[in-house]
């Protein structure tokens, strides 16, 4: 493979990667090494090569085992022992995980980004304006 045409492979690869395999969501923690390609003295040119190796990270992505991550957020809520347990629940709904419960009733948890949109108006309305993000 004429050496002229790996930085079009590699733009392939970067691409690819940029857009994504499955929902659009840019590739991240992977290695790919360039093995060796065929060419054709009148066929091939740079796009071309930048196509396969699009075509080859979707391929290689699709038979990986990828796993689409998500941004985990952590969840401090300080509120009264009488709102507690709904303040959990709220939380648990939202696919949080609790990682402690201390006295006076803090909370701690982890959950998905995207679940918590909303979170602070749920639990202001659930603890009756009581409930608060420590300072």
């Amino acid at each position: 493979m004429p050496p002229e045409y790996i930085p079009a492979v590699e733009r392939g690869i970067l691409d690819a990667a940029a857009r994504g395999a499955t929902i659009g969501a840019p590739l991240i923690d992977f290695t790919a090494t360039l093995v060796g390609g065929a060419h054709h003295d009148v066929d091939s040119s740079a796009i071309a090569f930048q196509i396969a190796a699009r075509g080859a990270v979707q391929k290689a992505a699709a038979t990986a085992g990828m796993k689409v991550l998500e941004p985990i957020m952590k969840v401090v809520v300080v509120t009264r022992p009488d709102w507690r347990r709904m303040v959990i629940d709220n939380l648990i709904r939202r696919r949080a995980v609790i990682l402690t419960e201390n006295e006076p009733s803090i909370v701690v948890a982890i959950a998905p980004m995207a679940a918590l949109f909303g979170v602070e108006d749920d639990l202001a309305q659930i603890t009756g304006g009581e409930g608060n993000r420590p300072a």
